[in-house]
């Protein structure tokens, strides 16, 4: 299974994508940013949650965050997840 397969998957169980939404490999980063979006302006809280279940380094998070106008923080962090998705995914591959 190709990582982007992988990525797809995980987007569909975290963040309960509908299965007629059509999901590919150009569309996967904008569904995730929009997916974050939301949850910077209506629920804090559960992005708090989301970060940490994908163990997303919080040092490098803030580290990021400071430096990058607040418009951008969407974009950010959606970098992060991917970024970090897909090393688990490479991590698990190695060591099966």
């Amino acid at each position: 299974m190709s990582d982007i397969n992988q990525l797809e998957g995980w987007i569909r169980t975290t963040f309960e994508v509908p299965v007629d939404r059509e999901l590919n490999e150009s569309s996967i980063r904008t569904f995730i940013q929009e997916c974050i979006t939301e949850l910077i302006e209506y629920d804090l809280q559960r992005l708090y949650q989301l970060l940490y279940r994908i163990d997303i380094d919080e040092n490098k998070l803030k580290e990021n965050l400071k430096n990058a106008p607040l418009a951008d923080s969407a974009s950010l962090i959606t970098d992060m997840i991917i970024e970090r998705q897909l090393k688990k995914f490479e991590s698990r591959k190695k060591y099966r």
